[in-house]
């Protein structure tokens, strides 16, 4: 069913290249800063993988002359492109590109924003789309980059098919399962709690996140995971490949009903962490988890 889904949003896409109608443009981004957005955008500049992975499946790849570094590998994009850091972007090579837009994301945000503050002196149109934390606010990010880039059709495009697959995935449980959700191993362990898409993609799953009582981004203890016994572990750590290992070989996990019974599982990190239309790759990994294991 991934791969038919993969296929979904890239095609739905792609057929709208074409229909990039003139709709109205944004007055404002994401962040709720006004800007003024040129009515045709030919050169894109892409802080954020997140971003770039929009664009690209929109279609319009080739109008990108310059990414992030960890856009690098993404299927798509022309090959040489500048690679700058997000956080401080080298202002001399953004300023001699002269692009018609930068969309940029929160992480652009936590530097000085020196070369970003230039651009927009000089009258480019810098954008920011801070990460959303809710599948609807995905959604909308969706939405504002392509009515930015000019492809209004496309985006609305990518969201139906991301709505059509989350509805085939939507679960109702009687009793939720409990789950962990593992972002980082190291220094700490880091999951999250509500107030975050992937507690969203959680709970639609018939799920319950067992630090669903916080909010946010968290470091949490050992102890605490091994209390609360959850019946799933998911991981999204794919650089490691013993990740999986790692987690069922911990002193004390043994007794972890998630780690007894043999569940855990190891999730897509691009599609489970960069908030776009691809999550629902993340889901239909998730969803496995549930329906081919008996948990309810």
């Amino acid at each position: 069913m991934m791969k038919k889904t993969q296929a979904l949003l890239l095609c739905l896409a792609l057929l709208c290249v074409s229909a990039c109608a003139m709709a109205d443009v944004p007055a404002r981004d994401r962040a709720g800063n006004a800007i003024a957005v040129p009515q045709t955008v030919q050169t894109i500049v892409s802080l954020a993988p997140s971003i770039t992975r929009v664009i690209v499946d929109l279609g319009m790849g080739d109008r990108l002359v310059a990414v992030d570094m960890y856009s690098v590998g993404i299927e798509g994009l022309p090959e040489d492109l500048p690679a700058l850091d997000a956080m401080a972007p080298d202002a001399e090579r953004l300023i001699a590109l002269m692009p018609d837009i930068v969309l940029a994301s929160g992480m652009s945000l936590v530097g000085e924003g020196d070369a970003l503050n230039m651009l927009t002196d000089l009258g480019v149109c810098v954008a920011y789309i801070p990460s959303s934390n809710s599948i609807a606010g995905i959604m909308d990010d969706i939405l504002f980059i392509g009515q930015a880039v000019g492809n209004e059709e496309g985006s609305l495009a990518l969201c139906d098919a991301m709505t059509a697959a989350i509805d085939a995935l939507r679960a109702e449980a009687s009793e939720p399962v409990p789950v962990y959700f593992e972002i980082g191993s190291m220094p700490a362990l880091y999951s999250f709690g509500s107030d975050t898409f992937l507690d969203e993609m959680i709970t639609l799953l018939g799920g319950r996140n067992i630090f669903g009582d916080k909010q946010g981004w968290l470091s949490v203890a050992d102890e605490s995971v091994i209390a609360l016994s959850p019946a799933i572990i998911f991981t999204n750590e794919d650089w490691n490949p013993n990740a999986v290992q790692d987690i069922i070989s911990r002193p004390g996990w043994e007794s972890v009903d998630a780690v007894t019974k043999g569940k855990v599982f190891l999730i897509d990190g691009n599609a489970s962490s960069q908030p776009n239309h691809r999550i629902v790759l993340a889901l239909e990994e998730m969803a496995k988890a549930f329906d081919n294991n008996a948990i309810r």
